[in-house]
C-alpha cells in the first residue's frame, strides 16, 4: 500500500485499526500508523481476513502491474436476444363504425453478466422481461361533423432481475463467503456481496417486478365551422407488485475511514479495509413482497380554431387528479417527524403505519389543482413567413414513483449495520459478518403489527420518510416562440426560443439527519470519538452534553448523539420520498431542412442552452450527484445539471447518388452496370455536442455534519493565474497526462465546506465528436418484390470520446480519463424483403 498516492505523489498513510491483541481501538484518533515489521503501510500477508483472501484469488493478473489503480483492461461485454412479435386486426363494420385490435409481445431473457475483470463474478443484475400490450380502438361518426373514440388498453410488464441461472458466482465459494448472522437462506445463484472502490464481488439485485396498468380513453371531436374541438376523458389504474430479494443475501462495504484517522483528511484505504476485514456498513433486506396501486383521471377540452385564414388559435384545459400509491393491504409504514418515540425518552420521530391511529391509507397528498391551461397560436405573415408561440402548464404523468421496496419497513425492509459501532469507519468484522447484531435482526424481523414496537425496533437503523407532499404531482411551465421561413421551394429555415421550468421535482439528495455544523466550534474533532469517552470531557461538560435519552449507546459518536433525530443513523428519502427539486431551461434553436431536391435531403440544427437545477434529474431513484453537502444551506447545491450541454449541432443528410438509370450519369446504362452503380443511396449523422460539468470531491472530515464533500480553489485559480485545465493536456497524451490541473484545487481543512459548486459551468469534459454514416441500395425483383441492402457505420471515423476524468482530487489518478465515453467504429451489413 505504499504505491497508494494521492495526486501530489505523496503516500496516503494507513492507521491500524487494531491494537497488539487484536481487539479493535474504539477511538479512531488513538491508532498508531498500520505496519509489518516496521516497514509503514503495509499489511502482513498473516493479517488479511480469511473472506478477503478467498476472493483475491479469483483475481487476474493485472495488465499493468505497475499502477496499483486502473491496472486492468476491462473485458465487460453483453449480449441480449429478444423477440417481438404483434398482431392487429381490423373490422369495419360499416362507413360509420370500425374497430381494431393490437396485440404485442416483447420478451428478452436474461444473459450472463460479465465481469470487467476477468475471473470475477458479474456484478450486472441481468433481466428476464416480459411485456404484453393489449388494444382495443373503437371509432365511430355519430354525424359528419361528430366523431366519438374509444381506447381500451391494458399492458402486462414482468421483469425477473438476475435469475439464478445467469449467476457465475461458484457455488462453494458463495457458502464460504457467505456472512454470518444473514437471515435469508442463499439460493442457487446468490452469494454475498463484498464491495471496494477497486472491485465488486457478487450482485445484490434479485427481485420479480410484476406491473399492471388498465387504461380508458374516451374521445369526441366535433367540427364545427372553423372550429375542431376535442372533448375527452382518461382513467388509468396501475398496479406494481414486487417480491423483492434485493440484497438479502447480505452486503459488505469498505472504507478508507476503517485504515484512517479522523484527524487527517487523507489517510486510509477502502483496499486495506478490506484486506483487514474492517467493515463500514452493509446489510440485508428482510424478502418482501408488496403490491402497490393508484387511480389517474383527467378531463380535458381543446379547441383549434381558425380565426382568421392567415390565424390559427389553439386554446385549451386539462384538469387532472394524480391520486399517489396505496400499498393493497396497507403494509405501508411511514416516518413522522414530529411523532414522539417512547422507545427514545420521547424524542420526535417514530414510525406511523397507514390506516393504523388515524393515520391516512395512502400518506402522499393528492394534488387537487392539477389544472393545465395550454395555448398556442400561428400566424402567416406572408406566403414565406409563418410565426408560432405557445405556452403550457403541465403535470409529470402517473406512474411507478420508485421501488416498491420503500416504505414498508414492519412488513419487510431492511437491517443496516450501525455505523461506526466499533470505530470510526468500522462497523463490524468481516468475520463475524452481522451476528453482533442479532438480537437486533430479530426485532425487526417481519411481520411487526404495533407501530411503536417498529419504532423502538428501529433505533440506530435508517427509517424511510415519504414526505406527504411528495405525492403532490410534479408540474412544469413551458412556453416557446419560432419563426418558419421559406428560403426556396426545397428549404426551410426555423429559429425558436423555447423555456421549461420545473417545480416540486421529485429528490433525494437531502440529509434529514445531518449534524448542524454549529457544533464545530463547540466539540471540534471530539465529534469522531465515542460518547463513552468524551463525556466527562471538560469541554463536553462545559457545553451542557446530556445523554439525547436514557439507553443511547454510548459507543456511538458524540456527533450521532447530537444529530436532529440522534436515535437513528439517518432518514432515508430515496426514490421519491421528497419533492423540493427545481430545473431552469432555456434555449436558443435554429434548423434548416432541405427537403428531397435533385436527390438530397439536408437537416442542421443547432441549440444554444442552458439547464440549471438542484436536484439533478426528475426521477428521485437515479441521481448523479448524491447527497448535499450541507442540508442547511440547499441554496449553494443549484447549479448547471449534469446533463447541461451548451451547444449541441446535429446535421444529417441522405443523397441519392446521381448514377444510374435515369440518373445525370450512366443514365443509358446495361443493367449489369446498372445493378452494380446505379440505385445508391448514402446517408450520415453528424453529432457535436460539447462536454458536461464537473464536480470536484475532495474527503476533508465533516465529522457528520454533511456529504460529498467538495474541494476549493486554490486562490491563483479564482483570479485565473491557475488554469483550470492542465496546459500539458493533448489527445495524444489523453490517458497518461491529467486532463485537469491539480494546482488548481485544494483541499479544505476538516469541518471546513468547499468552495466550488456541485457542478462547474466553466470545467467541462471534451467534446461529444461523432460521426454515423450509411450505405443503401434498392433492388426491384419485382412490381411486389424489393430487397434493400445496407452497410452502416457508428463513428465510422473512430473518434474517441472521453469519458468524465477523475474528479477525487486525493486520488493518484485525479485528472486522468480512464475510460473512453463512446464506442468504437462498429460496422453492420444488412439486408431486408418487402412483398
Amino acid at each position: 500500500m505504499r504505491r497508494n498516492v494521492d495526486s501530489t505523489g505523496k503516500t496516503i498513510p494507513l492507521y491500524d485499526p487494531f491494537n497488539a491483541s487484536g481487539s479493535i481501538i474504539p477511538n479512531a484518533a488513538d491508532r498508531p500508523r498500520l505496519q509489518c515489521n516496521g516497514v509503514l503501510d503495509v499489511i502482513c500477508p498473516n493479517r488479511i481476513d480469511a473472506t478477503a483472501a478467498r476472493l483475491i484469488a479469483l483475481l487476474p493478473h493485472p495488465d499493468q502491474p505497475n499502477l496499483i489503480a486502473n491496472n486492468y483492461r476491462s473485458r465487460s461485454y453483453s449480449t441480449q436476444r429478444s423477440g417481438l412479435p404483434s398482431i392487429k386486426l381490423d373490422y369495419v363494420f360499416n362507413d360509420k363504425h370500425r374497430i381494431s385490435y393490437l396485440y404485442s409481445r416483447f420478451h428478452s431473457p436474461a444473459r450472463p453478466s460479465i465481469n470487467a475483470l476477468e475471473g470475477l463474478p458479474g456484478t450486472g443484475f441481468p433481466s428476464d422481461s416480459l411485456v404484453q400490450y393489449h388494444r382495443l380502438n373503437d371509432d365511430y361518426t355519430i354525424t359528419p361533423t361528430l366523431l366519438n373514440h374509444i381506447t381500451l388498453g391494458f399492458n402486462r410488464r414482468n421483469i425477473l432481475e438476475a435469475p439464478g441461472y445467469v449467476s457465475l458466482f461458484p457455488a462453494d465459494l458463495a457458502k464460504a463467503t457467505y456472512l454470518p448472522g444473514t437471515v435469508t437462506p442463499l439460493a442457487p445463484g446468490t452469494s454475498s456481496t463484498y464491495s471496494t472502490g477497486f472491485a465488486t464481488w457478487g450482485n445484490s439485485v434479485f427481485t420479480d417486478s410484476r406491473q399492471r396498468t388498465i387504461d380508458f380513453k374516451e374521445q369526441i371531436i366535433w367540427v364545427k365551422g372553423k372550429q375542431n374541438i376535442k372533448f375527452g376523458f382518461n382513467y388509468l389504474r396501475g398496479t406494481y407488485r414486487r417480491l423483492d430479494y434485493n440484497g438479502a443475501y447480505g452486503t459488505a462495504s469498505f472504507s478508507a475511514a476503517g485504515t484512517g484517522n479522523p484527524n487527517v483528511a487523507t489517510s486510509g484505504s477502502d483496499w486495506a479495509s478490506f484486506l483487514l476485514g474492517t467493515a463500514s456498513g452493509g446489510g440485508f433486506r428482510y424478502p418482501g413482497d408488496t403490491t402497490f396501486h393508484w387511480p389517474y383521471y383527467a378531463w380535458y377540452v381543446q379547441d383549434d380554431y381558425k380565426v382568421t385564414r392567415k390565424f390559427t388559435l389553439n386554446i385549451g384545459l386539462r384538469y387532472e387528479i394524480p391520486v399517489p400509491k396505496e400499498e393493497r393491504k396497507l403494509h405501508n409504514s411511514n416516518f413522522c417527524p414530529t411523532c414522539p418515540n417512547a422507545a427514545a425518552g420521547g424524542l420526535p420521530g417514530a414510525m406511523v403505519y397507514a390506516g393504523v391511529n388515524g393515520q391516512p391509507s395512502r400518506f402522499g397528498e393528492t394534488r387537487m389543482n392539477a389544472f393545465g391551461p395550454r395555448l398556442g397560436m400561428a400566424y402567416q405573415m406572408d406566403s414565406k413567413t409563418v410565426i408560432r408561440a405557445g405556452a403550457s402548464i403541465y403535470y409529470q404523468p402517473a406512474r411507478e414513483d420508485g421501488n416498491a421496496d420503500n416504505g414498508i419497513q414492519g412488513f419487510g425492509g431492511t437491517f443496516g449495520a450501525i455505523a461506526n459501532s466499533l470505530s470510526n469507519g468500522v462497523s463490524y468484522l468481516t468475520r463475524n459478518g452481522f451476528t453482533s447484531f442479532a438480537t437486533q435482526i430479530a426485532t425487526l424481523q417481519p411481520i411487526i403489527k404495533d407501530p411503536a414496537v417498529l419504532s423502538a425496533n428501529l433505533l440506530n437503523q435508517s427509517p424511510f420518510y415519504y414526505n406527504p407532499k411528495a405525492g403532490r404531482t410534479p408540474y412544469f411551465g413551458d412556453w416557446n416562440f419560432t419563426i418558419d421561413r421559406t428560403l426556396t421551394k426545397s428549404s426551410v429555415f426555423r429559429a425558436s426560443y423555447h423555456a421549461t421550468i420545473g417545480n416540486k421535482l421529485l429528490s433525494r439528495q437531502q440529509q434529514q439527519n445531518q449534524l448542524d455544523p454549529k457544533y464545530w466550534a463547540i466539540y471540534g474533532t471530539l465529534l469522531s470519538q465515542p460518547v463513552s469517552s468524551v463525556i466527562n470531557n471538560p469541554t463536553v461538560v462545559a457545553a451542557g452534553f446530556k445523554l439525547p435519552y436514557a439507553g443511547f449507546p454510548t459507543n456511538l459518536q458524540l456527533q450521532q448523539a447530537l444529530r436532529p433525530f440522534p436515535q437513528y443513523s439517518g432518514i432515508g428519502s430515496d426514490a421519491g420520498g421528497q419533492n423540493d427539486g427545481h430545473m431552469t431551461y432555456h434555449s436558443l434553436e435554429a434548423s434548416l431542412e432541405h427537403r428531397f431536391d435533385k436527390g438530397l435531403f439536408v437537416l442542421a440544427s443547432y441549440t444554444f442552452a442552458k439547464l440549471i437545477s438542484g436536484s439533478n434529474g426528475e426521477d428521485a431513484n437515479r441521481t448523479s450527484d448524491g447527497q448535499v453537502q450541507n442540508q442547511y444551506n440547499r441554496r449553494l447545491d443549484k447549479a448547471v445539471a449534469s446533463q447541461d450541454t451548451p451547444h449541441n449541432l446535429r446535421i444529417s443528410y441522405v443523397y441519392e447518388l446521381p448514377f444510374g438509370k435515369g440518373k445525370p450519369f450512366l443514365g443509358n446504362s446495361n443493367a449489369i452496370v446498372n445493378a452494380v452503380l446505379g440505385n445508391w443511396k448514402v446517408s450520415a449523422i453528424h453529432t457535436y455536442v460539447s462536454g458536461t460539468p464537473l464536480a470536484i470531491s475532495c474527503n476533508q472530515n465533516f465529522f457528520g455534519a454533511g456529504a460529498n464533500a467538495r474541494c476549493s480553489f486554490a486562490p491563483g485559480a479564482v483570479t485565473g493565474d491557475i488554469p483550470l485545465l492542465n496546459p500539458a493536456w493533448n489527445e495524444a497524451k489523453a490517458f497518461t497526462v491529467p486532463y485537469l490541473n491539480n494546482a488548481a484545487f485544494v483541499l479544505p481543512a476538516n469541518m471546513t465546506y468547499g468552495n466550488t459548486g456541485r457542478r462547474l459551468s466553466f470545467l467541462r469534459t471534451p467534446w461529444t465528436v461523432q460521426e454515423d454514416a450509411a450505405l443503401i441500395r434498392n433492388f426491384v425483383i419485382s412490381e411486389k418484390v424489393k430487397f434493400e441492402l445496407r452497410a452502416s457505420a457508428s463513428n465510422v471515423l473512430n473518434r474517441v470520446t472521453f469519458a468524465s476524468p477523475n474528479t477525487t482530487q486525493s486520488s493518484s489518478q485525479f485528472g486522468l480519463f480512464t475510460g473512453q465515453g463512446n464506442g468504437p467504429r462498429n460496422i453492420q451489413m444488412g439486408g431486408r424483403f418487402s412483398f
